[in-house]
C-alpha cells in the first residue's frame, strides 16, 4: 500500500524561518503537519529516536518483563486507553534506560571536531567580512579573500586526514559494525543525476526552480474541491450512508505467531508515530510484552 507524505511548496521564504509541527487534535495514527512562518528563526530541539543501534536489547527486555503487570482486566474503553498510555511508557522508560547517554545527558552523535587552529580561521573569516559589509573597502574585500581561500585549503586538507584515517580503521568483522561493508555499499550507490521534468504545456524543466514552479501549477490544477452539484451523485452517498451494516464473523482470538509474523515484516527504515516506537523497539520486544 502507497504512503502519503504531507508537503508544502514555496518560494522567496528562507527555511531558517519555517517550524513545521504536527497536529494530534485527530484521533489518528497519521497526523498532519503545520507549517508556521516566524519573522525570527525559531529554536526547536530534534527529536531523537527512543531506540537505536546503541540500545542494549537484553536490559530492554529485561526491563520491560521486570515492571509489566499483565493481570489486568480491560472492559471499558477507558481502561483500554490508560493500558495504551502505560504500556507505551513502559516501553519509552525501558529504552530510555538502555540507550548510553553521554554527560550532557543526550544520545551520542557523530560529530567532527575542528582543530582550534581552523576555528580561529572561520572567526578571522567572519570578522572580515563584517568589516567588508560595513566599509565595502577593495583592500578588505583582498584580506577576507585570502583568509576564505586559507580556510577553504585547510578544510579540504582537514576532510582528506579524516577521510584517511577513517579508511585505515574500516574492519569487515562485526566489532565495528562491519563498516567496511557499509562504506563500500556507500561508495558504489548509483549516481544521482538531474532528471528533467516535463509539465502540462509539453516543456522540459532542469533547474530546480522551474521543477517547483511546475509542481505548483500541477498541485493547484489538480487539488480543487469536488463538486457535488450532480444530484445523482449526492443520492448515491446519501444511499450507501443509510444502508445498514453488515452482519459481520465473530473477531476470533490472535496467536504470538501471527503477531511475530506481522512484526517481521515491519520495515526498519520506517518514521515511527506520535508515540515514537519504531520498528526496532518493536521487534525487540519480549514474548510478555507481546502476549499484552
Amino acid at each position: 500500500m502507497p504512503d502519503l507524505l504531507d508537503f508544502a511548496v514555496f518560494c522567496g521564504i528562507s527555511n531558517q524561518l519555517l517550524e513545521i509541527v504536527d497536529s494530534d487534535e485527530l484521533s489518528s495514527d497519521h497526523s498532519p503537519i503545520i507549517i508556521n512562518f516566524n519573522t525570527e528563526v525559531p529554536l526547536s530541539q530534534t527529536n531523537k529516536p527512543i531506540f537505536t543501534n546503541k540500545t542494549n536489547i537484553k536490559s530492554f527486555q529485561n526491563y520491560i518483563n521486570r515492571n509489566l503487570n499483565a493481570n489486568i482486566t480491560i472492559n471499558t474503553g477507558i481502561e483500554l486507553e490508560e493500558a495504551i498510555e502505560s504500556f507505551t511508557k513502559l516501553i519509552h522508560d525501558a529504552a530510555f534506560n538502555s540507550t548510553p547517554l553521554v554527560s550532557n545527558g543526550r544520545r551520542n552523535e557523530n560529530k567532527i571536531h575542528l582543530s582550534l587552529e581552523i576555528r580561529n580561521l572561520i572567526q578571522q573569516k567572519r570578522r572580515l567580512r563584517r568589516i567588508w559589509k560595513n566599509n565595502r573597502n577593495p583592500l578588505t574585500k583582498r584580506d577576507f579573500n585570502n583568509a576564505a581561500n586559507y580556510l577553504k585549503k585547510k578544510l579540504q586538507d582537514f576532510k582528506n586526514e579524516n577521510t584517511s584515517a577513517y579508511l585505515s580503521n574500516l574492519k569487515p568483522n562485526s566489532d565495528n559494525e562491519h563498516n567496511l561493508w557499509k562504506a563500500t555499499k556507500y561508495l558504489k550507490r548509483p549516481v544521482k543525476r538531474n532528471v528533467p521534468l516535463k509539465d502540462n504545456n509539453n516543456n522540459w524543466h532542469r533547474s530546480d526552480k522551474k521543477k517547483a514552479e511546475a509542481f505548483s501549477r500541477h498541485l493547484e490544477e489538480t487539488f480543487k474541491p469536488f463538486d457535488f452539484n450532480c444530484n445523482s451523485d449526492s443520492a448515491e452517498i446519501l444511499e450507501f450512508l443509510d444502508a445498514p451494516c453488515q452482519m459481520d464473523f465473530p473477531i476470533r482470538r490472535n496467536t504470538i505467531k501471527e503477531i511475530l509474523s506481522e512484526i517481521k515484516t515491519l520495515n526498519n527504515k520506517k518514521t515511527p508515530g506520535y508515540d515514537k516506537i519504531g520498528p526496532l523497539a518493536v521487534k525487540a520486544l519480549p514474548k510478555k510484552a507481546l502476549k499484552f
